[in-house]
């Protein structure tokens, strides 16, 4: 696993606050292309339990998924396609 210092994820964090919605909206669309099953996974299968006790908390679920993403793509780069046989991405 790779680790990083406190600088590194705080710029990660930092340039996930900054990017705008067209930019996330993009990074996820990029999920859903390369990452078909874990993207219906975590867009599809997870918000929907929270979703039937509270649409906010659902809401806030996608959020964050959002941001977790950008902040490994800016951490790590971009995620692999699924095609490709090496899952040490899903260690890091």
């Amino acid at each position: 696993m790779q680790e990083h210092t406190g600088s590194e994820l705080y710029q990660a964090i930092e340039y996930t606050k900054s990017i705008d919605e067209d930019a996330s909206r993009k990074i996820m669309e990029q999920l859903q292309f390369d990452q078909t099953a874990l993207a219906e996974t975590i867009f599809d299968i997870f918000p929907a339990v929270p979703v039937k006790e509270n649409g906010d908390m659902s809401y806030l679920f996608m959020d964050l998924c959002c941001d977790i993403l950008c902040i490994y793509q800016k951490a790590f780069g971009p995620l692999p396609s699924q095609n490709e046989i090496d899952y040490d991405w899903l260690e890091k």
